[in-house]
């Protein structure tokens, strides 16, 4: 994840860079085309926070580098996640106004609710990343999507996660992939791919095989409880439904460098999250079904309508946070594997 956000920081530098005004003026591009350009400029400044957003979150102090740094090697400044967090917050607001509306933007672009949302997160844990809390400014930026947005919640919650979530109403800002055209090992492919046992039947998901891998802990398993009013399980072991509390999870603990026996490819549980099947049931673009149309949805106005309900409770307003709470399961209780 470092390096990718490194990866991804200096890519947007360079795009910035070459399109600043006294760039856009000495190649010559016309006054529309420079209003264009400008948006694009904005996505990509809001694309550099978000990845900046990221390094904040995940690893704290990190080093700082902007369009105005040199090409090449040298010792950049390393910024608190305090003054990161400051930077970040005020590059957000200053590009609020040039993003797109979400109504008008391309899917998959950054629009206005998208640096409203990233805003939002920013708020929500303040008090982590500065040692000051700032919730009412998290209600704020939340009631700006939820209310300027014009999305909704989905009727049905798997739908987020299929080949054709690109119609849902409520994904705010995807990671888009394509089988055809964007062919990653990673991404949503991996996500699909490695949830998919020896076991299971790949062609429920929409691919050509699985990968056998990812394997859900026993504490989160035993959350869930099984019960006549919510059998909607998306755990998969052996075959069969899980009942929360089965023994068939291969608990072994190993240090890096051990060589692991013991551990039968149907140990565990599969979470069968994602799909590249769409709606009618139909597999994603893929000839070989070997890679997936699934967009990751990266913000969506659960999530968004969840962080109201948090911030409302830090201040008290615990009608507010129970309607919100109520509202997002309403639509995920209306879900049926």
């Amino acid at each position: 994840m470092y390096s990718r956000i490194y990866f991804q920081i200096p890519i947007a530098n360079v795009f910035i860079k070459e399109s600043s005004d006294e760039s856009m003026n000495e190649k010559g591009f016309t006054d529309e085309q420079q209003n264009e350009i400008r948006t694009y400029r904005a996505e990509a400044r809001f694309m550099r926070a978000l990845s900046y957003y990221h390094a904040m979150d995940l690893f704290g102090n990190v080093p700082f580098v902007d369009e105005s740094d040199p090409i090449g090697v040298f010792t950049p400044e390393q910024y608190t996640r305090s003054e990161l967090f400051n930077w970040i917050e005020a590059e957000l607001l200053s590009i609020e106004d040039n993003l797109l509306e979400p109504a008008s933007v391309p899917y998959g672009r950054a629009s206005k609710a998208a640096a409203q949302t990233l805003l939002a997160k920013m708020y929500l844990n303040a008090e982590v990343y500065t040692g000051n809390s700032r919730w009412d400014d998290c209600i704020v930026y939340c009631n700006k999507v939820i209310d300027n947005g014009g999305f909704s919640l989905s009727t049905s919650y798997s739908e987020l996660f299929m080949a054709d979530n690109h119609t849902s109403s409520e994904i705010i800002f995807p990671v888009c992939f394509d089988g055809q055209y964007t062919q990653t090992w990673g991404g949503t492919t991996f996500l699909i791919c490695a949830a998919i046992g020896s076991t299971m039947d790949a062609s429920d998901y929409g691919m050509n095989n699985g990968w056998n891998g990812l394997r859900a802990t026993p504490t989160f398993v035993n959350i869930f409880t099984d019960s006549t009013l919510d059998s909607r399980w998306m755990f998969h072991t052996s075959g069969e439904k899980v009942i929360a509390g089965d023994t068939v999870m291969v608990i072994q603990d190993v240090n890096i460098g051990d060589v692991l026996t013991n551990c039968p490819d149907t140990s565990g549980y599969l979470v069968g999250k994602f799909s590249n099947l769409d709606q009618m049931g139909n597999p994603g673009s893929h000839v070989a079904l070997s890679h997936s149309d699934t967009d990751f949805p990266l913000f969506r106005l659960a999530d968004v309508k969840l962080m109201l309900a948090e911030a409302s409770l830090k201040v008290g307003d615990q009608a507010t946070a129970l309607d919100n709470i109520n509202e997002s399961e309403t639509c995920i209780w209306k879900f049926q594997s």
